[in-house]
């Protein structure tokens, strides 16, 4: 019984964790991009996916695979890390 009383709490968690995550990832990703003067199409382009794709993670409206991630920081020159951490240029 307690497990089953444990699974919502559990899903509300993974679900705040997951928007939080969505979140952090597209203002890092578009903080960066408007940082070195890239328009979506062209990062897109430098990642290797349609514009279209990538305007859908900047509106937090798909998950994201790790390996995703990898190539977007390759096309901003950022470590992977920090498209994932606390907001760029927040405190």
């Amino acid at each position: 019984m307690e497990a089953s009383a444990a699974m919502p709490a559990q899903r509300t968690t993974y679900e705040k964790l997951r928007r939080e995550l969505r979140r952090r990832l597209a203002d890092n990703l578009r903080s960066e991009r408007k940082r070195l003067g890239l328009t979506q199409e062209r990062t897109a382009e430098r990642a290797g996916y349609s514009l279209q794709y990538f305007q859908r993670i900047e509106r937090e409206m798909v998950n994201v695979p790790l390996d995703t991630v990898a190539r977007l920081a390759n096309a901003l020159q950022v470590d992977p890390v920090q498209l994932m951490g606390r907001r760029i240029g927040r405190a």
